[in-house]
């Protein structure tokens, strides 16, 4: 009777740590933490899993307590997301189901019209960062459907799109799960129409045609942000404005200084914050220059600037 009380008591004081183990955080639209509640437009939990010491359950909940995200993560500090993730709306209807390893994108990935039928299902057959996922080539497409269930594709992604929705429509072929040659595609909320060549899967060139006739031609799809000059440009601009700390000099201090920011749509800096530093001193120089920083030339969505969300480390070696 004794081991059984004894073993009473250890159960309930394990399910009490297990309980325990949650942290809360709070976020805007943009990602940045906030520290209050009322101010955050969304909420994370990240508790403890029971038995296992290397993976934490993730939930996150939209401001109306409608479920926004939930999976696991390998790390609490900086979510490294592990696993089935899946993704709602604001309404708590399933969005994506995605496949995530060591926080990179890797298998089968759906999508998921609002009364659950499947839209799209791509795979990536190598690990891929989210900011790359748009690249087309980091995929294979093996499903296209209407929102009543019609198939587009046959069983190894090919055959021609012909796809209308409220929304949009999108016009096109797919060989072997990559779209290949003219693309057309209209956005009826804006009122904008694309026309675009692919090479199986790579993107050649596009055209864009705005609501008031406006036309604006690309030859890349997606351009991320960068510091006006290209990379030595802001090597050069860290050597002539970075000092080091004197204190973490004397203290032999070293490491990288991962910032987080916006680059807007004017290429100005937004929302800077440290997502990781070696030493208080070091971020806070690594801030004051990045804060001191002239605007970027900013990122392109077919054509048009957009805003980006960056993330950039800061090396400080002695």
């Amino acid at each position: 009777m004794k081991n059984l009380m004894m073993l009473l008591l250890m159960l309930i004081a394990g399910s009490t740590y297990a309980q325990e183990k949650q942290n809360t955080y709070y976020f805007n639209k943009n990602g940045k933490e906030v520290q209050e509640k009322d101010s955050a437009d969304y909420i994370r939990t990240i508790s403890a899993i029971t038995g296992n010491e290397k993976l934490f359950k993730l939930e996150e909940f939209y401001k109306n307590g409608k479920p926004k995200r939930s999976g696991k993560t390998s790390s609490v500090i900086s979510i490294k997301l592990e696993g089935i993730i899946t993704v709602y709306n604001e309404n708590g209807i399933k969005e994506k189901e995605q496949s995530y390893s060591s926080g990179k994108l890797l298998g089968e990935q759906k999508e998921f019209y609002e009364n659950g039928q499947i839209k799209l299902v791509k795979v990536f057959d190598k690990p891929t960062d989210m900011e790359k996922s748009y690249i087309d080539t980091n995929f294979r497409v093996l499903e296209v459907n209407d929102v009543l269930g019609k198939k587009f594709l046959d069983n190894e992604g090919n055959g021609k799109v012909d796809l209308k929705t409220a929304d949009y429509q999108e016009e096109g072929f797919y060989v072997n799960g990559y779209k290949n040659g003219l693309w057309k595609e209209r956005d009826f909320k804006t009122n904008t129409s694309f026309e675009e060549f692919y090479d199986h899967g790579k993107f050649i060139s596009g055209k864009r045609i705005d609501e008031d006739g406006k036309i604006i031609n690309y030859k890349e799809k997606f351009k991320l942000p960068q510091f006006r000059g290209g990379g030595n440009k802001f090597s050069e601009y860290l050597s002539r404005r970075l000092v080091y700390p004197s204190i973490a000099r004397a203290n032999k201090i070293q490491g990288r200084v991962i910032l987080n920011f916006t680059v807007e749509k004017d290429g100005s800096l937004t929302n800077l914050r440290v997502m990781r530093s070696p030493d208080d001193e070091l971020a806070n120089e690594a801030l004051r220059v990045m804060t001191d920083s002239p605007n970027w030339t900013p990122g392109e969505n077919r054509g048009k600037a957009v805003r980006v969300n960056y993330s950039l480390p800061i090396v400080f070696k002695l």
